[in-house]
């Protein structure tokens, strides 16, 4: 089921034909052989969404963004710091910590880089935050003259994270989607320098 519209989609998390549900069990079989994460029942462990945007920027611009993986906090709202805490260029197992506000921080490693196409980024360490880990798999690609993101988002709700259910989904719902936002007007703010 799709939720929302212009040019931001929200998929809900739970899908309601047999093909989104045959769809969604082939991406968890994906990432849970690509990236070692099991998922057995979603209403408790991995509630999961995927956000779609036309970006009007070319996809080296996006992935010159995305790659730029240790400065997150320049672009993205919410992250008041982050620092890669790896050494060498930016690729698979690289990793970075992104502080929040006003309080939290996640520790976040790349479980998968192909260039100009797909980042997948495990949030493996969290601290202060309903969630004990999460993965956001960034998918790009050429569109209408410009790139069409695909963000697939999963996460595992920690104690408090069940104890707030609805809220914890709805806020991550608004931090990603808001993350995907950012995403989109910087690239096109590089793109149109």
């Amino acid at each position: 089921m799709t939720v929302g519209g212009g040019q931001e989609d929200v998929e809900d998390s739970y899908p309601d034909t047999e093909a989104e549900k045959k769809a969604t069990e082939e991406l968890r079989a994906t990432l849970s052989q690509d990236l070692g994460i099991a998922s057995k029942r979603r209403d408790v462990l991995m509630p999961e969404f995927t956000i779609t945007r036309q970006i009007e920027a070319p996809v080296e611009k996006v992935w010159e963004v995305l790659n730029d993986f240790g400065d997150v906090q320049r672009w993205s709202p919410g992250v008041t710091g982050s620092e890669l805490t790896s050494d060498g260029p930016v690729s698979e197992g690289s990793t970075r910590h992104c502080y929040f506000a006003p309080i939290g921080g996640v520790n976040e490693r790349i479980d998968r880089y192909e260039p100009n196409e797909r980042m997948t980024v495990n949030l493996f360490e969290t601290a202060k935050l309903p969630i004990s880990g999460a993965v956001a798999d960034f998918n790009i690609g050429p569109h209408d003259d410009g790139t069409k993101l695909t963000l697939h988002y999963s996460y595992t709700p920690n104690l408090l994270g069940r104890l707030l259910k609805g809220y914890t989904d709805k806020q991550m719902r608004k931090g990603i989607g808001g993350m995907a936002k950012a995403l989109q007007r910087e690239s096109e703010r590089i793109a149109a320098s």
